[in-house]
């Protein structure tokens, strides 16, 4: 995200033509480890500031993830219900 800033949705995933899909926090851990070049940080701050929701370094992260439904099925009679399970919150600092 650039000097000063951290990714706010790690969860967000970032896409650019010819390159592969990334989550935004996988990217950030990235350039954290010095993984992507000097040419390349100095370009994505500006293409992933919306994408990653870029907020300020110093700022708290919460992001809750809701695992997708699963479908509970009884043999006998089929499909019984629809359960979705408890969320998960991950805060970042």
């Amino acid at each position: 995200c650039g000097e000063g800033m951290k990714v706010g949705n790690p969860l967000a995933i970032f896409s650019f033509p010819g390159q592969p899909e990334v989550a935004c926090g996988a990217l950030e851990i990235a350039g954290a480890n010095g993984v992507i070049q000097s040419d390349q940080c100095a370009l994505l701050p500006s293409v992933i500031t919306d994408v990653c929701e870029c907020i300020p370094a110093d700022s708290v992260v919460t992001t809750t993830v809701a695992p997708p439904a699963t479908t509970t099925t009884d043999a006998t009679t089929g499909p019984s219900c629809v359960c979705s399970p408890l969320s998960y919150t991950f805060t970042i600092n």
